[in-house]
């Protein structure tokens, strides 16, 4: 079976061209491909662009993962992925090529009442729109416990994981204030690894943090004049936010790395990957919205990290929040 990939993380691909893996998993949505410490996932269109993703055409990722086992060695030199065993043959000739680099927008008009009725609507959206009873989330929102909400009994949720997740946020709060750096990284990493799916809410709410600090460092680069002007922009809400983010932004690039054995291999090459500024374009275009859009009128980009897995997209947005509070 010979099959045209529609496109590909160029960087990522090359990056193991000439290699040999296996296959790690397969699920109903994707099947996760493994080069030494290096995930590759193979997707359809519809679930968008990501670090070291594969984009085959639709109905395609069904009839593969029905040939194919966990095991089975993979091969790429580039321009083709090979499944020997099962006869499947993956060619990137003509593939549109993407990079999954964080990449804020460096254009648009920057308005300091439209951010904070963005994050007004976020708060709000999530208390009567959403259900984030699993979610981190309901720790970041006081008005959720108020009972005037969209709440129920959360499915999985513990008064244990509650009072865990509520410890570790304080910790996490006392040592940025104090600017404790072995505080925080302790307490970052008692965050990994906890929770429950694919990739747990730990690890969600750690990569939304570490993705808000590199949006801001790189904006603060691309658009300073417009996004980060004192009068008008950013620094008139935050007069400290420069300080605050290179702080948090180090201490989570010196002490995740060291972490990252405590999860499964799926989430941490995601974890790994943000390390490396490589996220979700779903992400990239949430931030995009947060800071320069309005996210009341354009919705999309919520849907789409709302999709992203049973909860994943709801506490990656949670450790966005949790930075900006």
């Amino acid at each position: 079976m010979n099959i045209l990939i529609r496109a590909y993380d160029v960087d990522v691909l090359e990056g193991v061209s000439g290699s040999g893996g296996e296959i790690h998993s397969i699920y109903e949505n994707a099947i996760s491909l493994r080069f030494g410490d290096t995930l590759l996932t193979m997707v359809e269109n519809r679930r968008g662009r990501g670090p070291g993703f594969i984009i085959i055409p639709e109905n395609l990722i069904g009839l593969i993962g029905s040939k194919c086992k966990p095991g089975d060695i993979v091969k790429i030199n580039l321009p083709v992925l090979d499944i020997p065993g099962s006869q499947i043959s993956l060619n990137t000739r003509g593939a549109d090529t993407f990079d999954s680099l964080m990449n804020p927008k460096s254009s648009g008009l920057f308005s300091v009442k439209i951010f904070k009725d963005n994050l007004s609507y976020l708060k709000s959206f999530f208390l009567k729109e959403v259900d984030i009873s699993d979610s981190i989330l309901c720790e970041l929102i006081p008005s959720w416990k108020s009972g005037d909400t969209n709440r129920r009994t959360g499915t999985r949720v513990t008064p244990v994981w509650r009072h865990f997740v509520k410890t570790s946020i304080e910790s996490i709060r006392i040592a940025i204030k104090n600017k404790d750096e072995f505080l925080l990284g302790e307490f970052l990493g008692r965050l990994v690894g906890m929770g429950w799916g694919l990739t747990p809410g730990g690890d969600d709410f750690v990569l939304g943090m570490l993705g808000i600090t590199q949006y801001i460092e790189k904006s603060s680069r691309l658009n300073p004049t417009k996004i980060f002007a004192e009068k008008h922009g950013l620094l008139s809400i935050y007069p400290d936010i420069i300080e605050k983010n290179r702080f948090l932004s180090g201490a989570i690039n010196q002490h995740l790395p060291r972490y990252l054995g405590k999860t499964n291999f799926i989430s941490g090459s995601y974890l790994k990957y943000a390390l490396d500024r490589r996220y979700l374009k779903a992400f990239n275009d949430f931030l995009d919205e947060l800071f320069l859009g309005n996210l009341q009128k354009n919705g999309e980009s919520i849907q789409k990290m709302i999709e992203f897995g049973a909860t994943s997209g709801l506490d990656i947005i949670a450790g966005v929040l949790f930075v900006l509070e």
